[in-house]
């Protein structure tokens, strides 16, 4: 797990949290159409910074679970639910 080598390196826990969750957000910002031109630049600004926060808040979670369960396990059984959760959410109120 990329926590346990960045705090290793850094000697923080708390600091390879923050950092893992830097990138765990980056890492799903194609997720955002961030490649698609729309009208400008400055108009996809704040809902981009806004899905980099939830990002980070949901990797923030994934950590909690994962310490809490002792586990990578309940990391594990809280992305499923993430993405059940993203998926019937897109299916009901976007798709249909």
């Amino acid at each position: 797990m990329i926590q346990e080598v960045l705090a290793e390196s850094f000697s923080s826990y708390k600091l390879a949290s923050f950092l893992g969750s830097f990138l765990f957000a980056d890492i799903h910002l194609p997720h955002h159409d961030i490649f698609l031109f729309g009208p400008g630049f400055f108009s996809i600004l704040i809902p981009l910074a806004i899905w980099f926060i939830m990002m980070f808040l949901v990797s923030i979670l994934f950590i909690f679970a994962r310490v809490k369960s002792g586990s990578i396990f309940g990391a594990i059984a809280c992305n499923s639910g993430y993405i059940l959760g993203m998926s019937l959410f897109v299916y009901h109120f976007l798709l249909l």
